[in-house]
């Protein structure tokens, strides 16, 4: 089977990061914007996903969190696994009121609602491919072995202005979702001095596989006692939402 879908996915030409522009789909979203799909199958077919349903659940989320926004979505099997990354999600800072950090008692934390609403949403429309009896049959039967063989990894990045917040995982069958424990967060307003850094999330603080429950990550206090002029890492997603 490993061989098999090796060949087939040699053959198709995937790769096993990022988007291909030739390989883009577009469709309307309700409030306007568009959902840009980069699926790594064969342009005969797309048509074999649910690309309207997908697009109405992210116009639902859109409206939930106050997103006027593109966003975009890739399809990407690998030989090894199911690769989904979501990207383009821009926010409002005056209206993240679901998606910014807060500060609760001693700790802060980041919601992760809105990614866990998404890849469900991205999730489900690989279901619709794998389910879609009209679709070929080997085909459907290879993507699902790949799903069923490794937890497919997602991205899902979110950015003000330049600056990045990216929350990797995986989608376990599809439906259950398990965060990586940290925040990958980059800074790229200032050409000249890009900033990238890995913020590792305490486990203790932190709802790593979920369903339906809302989830949050604790954001490390950044100071370092002893050294006020020195800041951990979190301090950029402190200062971004205005709780430093």
């Amino acid at each position: 089977m490993k061989r098999t879908l090796l060949a087939l996915i040699t053959a198709l030409t995937l790769v096993s990061t990022g988007f291909t522009q030739s390989r883009d789909a577009s469709y309307p979203l309700a409030n306007g914007r568009k959902l840009i799909v980069t699926n790594l199958l064969k342009p005969e077919l797309w048509g074999f996903f649910d690309n309207a349903g997908l697009a109405a659940a992210l116009s639902k989320i859109s409206e939930e969190y106050e997103l006027s926004t593109d966003i975009y979505v890739a399809f990407n099997p690998t030989a090894t696994y199911l690769y989904l990354p979501v990207q383009g999600i821009e926010f409002d800072l005056a209206k993240a009121s679901k998606i910014a950090a807060y500060a609760s008692g001693e700790v802060a934390n980041l919601p992760n609602a809105l990614q866990k609403d998404i890849m469900f949403a991205v999730g489900a429309w690989v279901r619709s491919f794998i389910g879609n009896t009209a679709a070929p049959e080997d085909l459907r039967s290879m993507i699902n072995q790949l799903v069923l063989s490794a937890p497919p990894r997602f991205i899902c990045s979110i950015t003000n202005k330049q600056r990045f917040i990216m929350l990797s995982g995986t989608l376990q069958a599809l439906q259950i979702i398990s965060f990586d424990p940290k925040i990958q967060w980059q800074d790229l307003s200032n050409p000249k001095a890009p900033f990238f850094a890995t913020i590792k999330v305490p486990s203790p603080y932190n709802d790593y596989a979920f369903t339906t429950v809302q989830g949050r990550m604790y954001l490390e206090n950044p100071d370092i006692p002893g050294n006020p002029s020195l800041k951990k890492d979190t301090i950029w997603i402190y200062k971004l939402f205005g709780l430093r």
